[in-house]
């Protein structure tokens, strides 16, 4: 999110995370070992946050401060100008059905720094 080229910034962003690409217990096929694959996989086992010690899992917050706003990663989710997009529920749904892998993806929101 906020994502600037040239010193224009996006108007647009989304959050999406692949929960089976960074994890050895997701998107494998009931009785397989080794990487998951990205093809053919299940869902068993692709949540987020994922299941287990912690129930941790990283997500986007913008951070408004002195008339700027600032991107963080890593759960912040309270204080003063504090936006957490819903936490966890920024990824939105596993949407392994329509792209094949487990794939998360968010809603498109804007990305304009609230007044």
């Amino acid at each position: 999110m906020g994502r600037s080229t040239r010193r224009r910034t996006s108007k647009q962003a989304a959050m999406s995370t692949s929960p089976a690409a960074t994890s050895t217990s997701t998107g494998r096929p009931t009785g397989r070992s080794g990487p998951p694959r990205r093809r053919g996989t299940t869902a068993a086992g692709c949540s987020v946050p994922p299941d287990g010690p912690g129930n941790f899992y990283p997500y986007w917050s913008r951070v408004k401060s002195d008339g700027a706003c600032a991107l963080e990663f890593g759960n912040v989710s309270s204080g003063t100008g504090v936006d957490d997009f819903g936490g966890d529920s920024q990824y939105g749904k596993d949407r392994i059905h329509e792209l094949g892998y487990p794939e998360f993806e968010g809603p498109i929101r804007s990305n304009d720094c609230p007044s």
